[in-house]
C-alpha cells in the first residue's frame, strides 16, 4: 500500500529544533509593545521554530493576541505544525468570521491554512472549497507571489486527492511556473514533491522521479530535514513500485533517519510501514514484522487513525507468508474494523485483498473466492491498477485449485485485456512471482495472445522484451515549446511530423496515445472526459480507465508539445494555437472545393488527382474500434466516388489509359462495381488495349456469374 509524504503549506523552510524558550525572556517580551511581540514572533517563524512559536503566542495577553489578525494567523499555523488540526481549523474559521474587516492576503492565507487542516482531518472535499476560494482571491489581488504559488499547490494536492489528476498538474504546473518569481527554494521544493506525486499515480515514473530529484536538492541546500525526509520516502516508494527493492529500502532508511531527527513522527510511522512493505518484497518477514511492529510508537504521537490500518494490514500480510494464519487473521480483520470505521475506502479494499489471500492459503476457497471478488468490484472503483492484478492473479489461483477451469480462464482473459488496453505489464511481472503456476497455465493456454508467455520469460529473466523500458527523459512539460505546427498523414500508414521532425513509433510510448490524439484530431470541437472513456475504453471500469485517461493526455502532450491538449469549460480538444494539418480533412477539402468547378473541367480533374495522391491506403488503419471504423469506411465511399468521377473526366479528355487505370485502383478495393467493369473494358478497348479489354471483360462475366438471378 504507497503512502506518500505531502508537505505541509509554509512560506519560510527550514529544520524544526524543537527546545524551550525561557520564563524569562517570556516575561521580557510581554512588556515590549506589540509591534515588537510580531517582530519576535515572526522571527521565530522564519527559524521554522514553531514550538517556540506556539510558547511564545501563548505568552502573549489574551487580549493583545486578539486584536492582532496576523498573530492569529500565525498561532492557527503553528497549531496547524504541530498537529494540532482541529485547533487550527478553529481559529482560521473564527478569524474569517470578521468578514471584511480582514485584508484580502489574511483572509486568503486562513482559507489556506483551514484547507490543509481539513486535508489532514480527512475531509478532501472541504480543503479544495478552501483553497479554490483562496486563489480566487488572491488572483484578484496584488498578492505575494508566494501566496499565490502556495495557493495553486494546494488546490493541486486537493484536486488530486478527487482523482482528477489533469487539472491537478495544471494547477502544480502553474505554481512551479510562478517559482521563478520566488527565491523560495523551500516552497518550490513542495511544489515539486506534488507534482512527482500526482505523476508517480498516473504511473508516470521517469518524470515522478526528475521532480522527486529537484525537491531533495532544494531541501538538501536548505538543510530542511522535515521535507527531506518526506520526499526520500516519496523516492523509496518510487523505486518499490519499479520493483527496485534495494534502493527502496536504502532511500526509505534515510527518511527514517531524518524523520526521527526531526520528532516527525507521521512521517516516521509513513516510512516504517513502507520499509515493511519493501522487506516483504525481498522475503525478510522478520524484518519486515519488526518493522511494522516499531511503527506502533510514532503512531501513538501522530494519531493519524489511516495509519492503523495500514500497520495492522502489513503486520496481517507478514504472518501469512509465515504461515501463522491465526494471527494473521487477527491483525487482518483490525485492519477491516478500522477501514470500514473510518470509511476508507483504499485501505478497506486492500485489506479484504489480504483476507482473500489468507483465505485461499487455508484452502477456504469458498470465502476466498468472495472476499477476493469484492475486493476486485472496490479496486476496478477506485482506479488501484497494482493491488488489482494481484486480486486477479489470486482469484485465478483459488480457481485453478479448485478445478474450476471455465472460471479461470474468464478471469486471465480479463485480467490479460485490462493489462493491455492500460499498459501495465511491468505490474503483471512484478506481482506474478507469487503465482507462477497462474501464469504457466496462462501461457500453455495462449490466453489473449502471447501476454502470459511473454509475463512467464520476463520472470525467468528476459524483462527488457517485455517491459520495453524507455529512457527516463530528463525534461518536463514545462520546458517544452508553447505551440508547434503538426502534420498528420492518417490514410494509409501513420506519420506525424512536428515542425519538420518525424515522430518515431516509441515516442509515444502507448498505442491509446496515438489513438487519443487521432480521435482528437478527427473531432475539433472536442469531447468531455466521460465521453472520451467510453469511446477509448469501453470495457473498462471507470477508476481504471481514469488513470489511463490522465496517463494518456500527458504523454500526448509530452510527445507533441505542452498544449497541444487543453480542457476548456470541461471539454477536451487541441489546442487553437497550434497548427494541425491533417491529410483526411485536406482530401475532403480538395474534393468540395472540386464539387463546386462545374464549368471547369481541366481545374476539376486537376484537384481530384492531388485528392486520389493523398490517398495512401486505408485510413486510421493502425485503429480497429468503433469510431475509427466509422471514418474509415466514410473515407473509402468518398475515395471511390473520388476515382470514378476522376476516371470519367480523364475519358471525356481522351486519356483513356489513365481513366483505366483509376478504374483499375477502385476495382481493388470493390470488384463488385458492375459499372466500373464495363467502362474499364470500354476505356482499354477506346485506347487500343484490347488484349487487357478482353482479359478485364473474362472477368467481368465471371462475376455476373455468381451474381443471385432476378
Amino acid at each position: 500500500m504507497v503512502k506518500w509524504s505531502i508537505i505541509h503549506p509554509k512560506y519560510k523552510k527550514k529544520d524544526r529544533e524543537r527546545t524551550s524558550c525561557p520564563k524569562s525572556h517570556m516575561q521580557k517580551v510581554t512588556a515590549d509593545n506589540k509591534t515588537s511581540l510580531k517582530e519576535k514572533a515572526f522571527q521565530l517563524q522564519q527559524a521554522g521554530r514553531w514550538n517556540l512559536v506556539s510558547d511564545f503566542l501563548s505568552s502573549i495577553p489574551t487580549p493583545t493576541l486578539e486584536s492582532d489578525f496576523e498573530l492569529r494567523l500565525l498561532r492557527a499555523e503553528a497549531d496547524l505544525r504541530q498537529g494540532n488540526h482541529h485547533q487550527a481549523v478553529a481559529i482560521a474559521t473564527a478569524l474569517l468570521a470578521e468578514g471584511t474587516e480582514v485584508a484580502v492576503p489574511i483572509r486568503a492565507k486562513a482559507l489556506l491554512i483551514r484547507s490543509a487542516a481539513s486535508r489532514l482531518r480527512g475531509f478532501p472535499a472541504k480543503a479544495l472549497e478552501d483553497a479554490l476560494t483562496a486563489t480566487a482571491m488572491l488572483e484578484g489581488e496584488s498578492a505575494p507571489v508566494e501566496m499565490l504559488i502556495e495557493a495553486h499547490k494546494q488546490v493541486g494536492i486537493d484536486i488530486g486527492m478527487t482523482g482528477e489528476m489533469d487539472q491537478s498538474i495544471e494547477h502544480l504546473e502553474k505554481a512551479l511556473k510562478l517559482c521563478a518569481k520566488s527565491s523560495d527554494l523551500g516552497l518550490q521544493g513542495g511544489v515539486e514533491n506534488g507534482l512527482g506525486i500526482a505523476l508517480a499515480r498516473l504511473g508516470l515514473y521517469s518524470e515522478a522521479q526528475v521532480h522527486f530529484n529537484n525537491a531533495r536538492s532544494a531541501y538538501q541546500k536548505l538543510g530542511s530535514k522535515v521535507e527531506l525526509s518526506d520526499v526520500l520516502n516519496n523516492t523509496g516508494q518510487l523505486h518499490y513500485l519499479l520493483g527496485e527493492y534495494e534502493l527502496a529500502y536504502n532511500a526509505l532508511q534515510e527518511a527514517l533517519t531524518l524523520a526521527r531527527e526531526a520528532k516527525y513522527h507521521r512521517t516516521e510511522t509513513m516510512v516504517l510501514v513502507n520499509i515493511g512493505d519493501t522487506l516483504q518484497e525481498m522475503g525478510d518477514y522478520e524484518k519486515a514484522l519488526q518493522s511494522y511492529v516499531e511503527a506502533w510508537q510514532p503512531f501513538r504521537e501522530a494519531l493519524e487513525p489511516r495509519l492503523s490500518c495500514c500497520i495492522n494490514s502489513g503486520i496481517g500480510s507478514v504472518y501469512c507468508a509465515l504461515q501463522d494464519f491465526k494471527k494473521a487473521g487477527f491483525y487482518l480483520k483490525q485492519a477491516t474494523y478500522e477501514a470500514k470505521r473510518l470509511n476508507l475506502k483504499h485501505e478497506l479494499a486492500v485489506a479484504t485483498l489480504n483476507q482473500g489471500m489468507l483465505a485461499c492459503l487455508q484452502r477456504n476457497y469458498g470465502k476466498a473466492e468472495e472476499e477476493l471478488t469484492n475486493c476486485i468490484a472496490w479496486l476496478r472503483d477506485l482506479g488501484s491498477p497494482r493491488p488489482l492484478i494481484k486480486g486477479y492473479l489470486y482469484l485465478a489461483l483459488v480457481y485453478m485449485r479448485s478445478k474450476q477451469w471455465r472460471k479461470l480462464t474468464r478471469v486471465l482473459e480479463t485480467l490479460a485485456r485490462m493489462v493491455q488496453n492500460l499498459d501495465m505489464t511491468s505490474f503483471l511481472i512484478q506481482e506474478a512471482k507469487a503465482v507462477p503456476e497462474v501464469i504457466d497455465y496462462g501461457a500453455s493456454k495462449r490466453i489473449e495472445g502471447q501476454l502470459f508467455a511473454l509475463v512467464r520469460r520476463a520472470i525467468e529473466g528476459a524483462t527488457e522484451e517485455v517491459l520495453q523500458k524507455r529512457t527516463p527523459r530528463e525534461g518536463t512539460l514545462r520546458e517544452t515549446r508553447e505551440y508547434s505546427r503538426v502534420e498528420v498523414y492518417a490514410l494509409g500508414r501513420m506519420e506525424v511530423i512536428v515542425d519538420g521532425r518525424k515522430i518515431g513509433d516509441s515516442e509515444w510510448e502507448s498505442q491509446k496515445a496515438k489513438e487519443m490524439f487521432l480521435y482528437l484530431l478527427c473531432h475539433r470541437e472536442g469531447k468531455r472526459r466521460e465521453f472520451l472513456l467510453e469511446v477509448l475504453w469501453p470495457e473498462v471500469a471507470l477508476g481504471l480507465s481514469r488513470n489511463a485517461f490522465y496517463n494518456n493526455v500527458y504523454r500526448v502532450r509530452r510527445t507533441l508539445y505542452k498544449d497541444c491538449i487543453l480542457l476548456e469549460d470541461g471539454v477536451y480538444k487541441l489546442g487553437s494555437r497550434g497548427e494541425f494539418w491533417l491529410d483526411l480533412e485536406e482530401f475532403d477539402r480538395l474534393t468540395q472545393e472540386a464539387d463546386r468547378q462545374v464549368d471547369n473541367a481541366e481545374k476539376k480533374a486537376d484537384l481530384l488527382a492531388q485528392a486520389v495522391r493523398l490517398y495512401r491506403g486505408h485510413c486510421l488503419e493502425e485503429f480497429y474500434s468503433e469510431w475509427s471504423d466509422g471514418i474509415r469506411t466514410a473515407a473509402e465511399a468518398r475515395y471511390l466516388r473520388t476515382l470514378a468521377t476522376l476516371a470519367s473526366l480523364k475519358a471525356s479528355m481522351g486519356d483513356y489509359g489513365e481513366a483505366a487505370g483509376l478504374l483499375e485502383k477502385l476495382l481493388a478495393i470493390d470488384d463488385s462495381d458492375l459499372q466500373a467493369y464495363e467502362q474499364i473494358i470500354e476505356y482499354l478497348t477506346k485506347g487500343g488495349h484490347r488484349g487487357e479489354a478482353r482479359r478485364w471483360h473474362q472477368s467481368y462475366s465471371e462475376l455476373l456469374k455468381k451474381e443471385p438471378q432476378t
